[in-house]
C-alpha cells in the first residue's frame, strides 16, 4: 500500500510511514522492511 501511494505521489517517503507504524507499536519484520525500502530506492 505504501509503495503504491509513493508511486502515485500521495506520500513522499515509505520509510517515514513505516517508522510511524513502528513508533505506535506495530511489529514489522526487519527483512520485509529492508526489501520494501529497496524496492522504492530508499536505502
Amino acid at each position: 500500500m505504501f509503495v503504491e501511494a509513493k508511486k502515485k505521489g500521495i506520500i513522499r517517503s515509505v520509510k517515514d510511514c513505516i517508522d510511524g507504524l513502528l513508533e505506535v507499536g506495530y511489529y514489522l519484520d526487519d527483512e520485509l522492511i529492508e526489501e520494501v525500502l529497496r524496492n522504492v530506492d530508499e536505502i
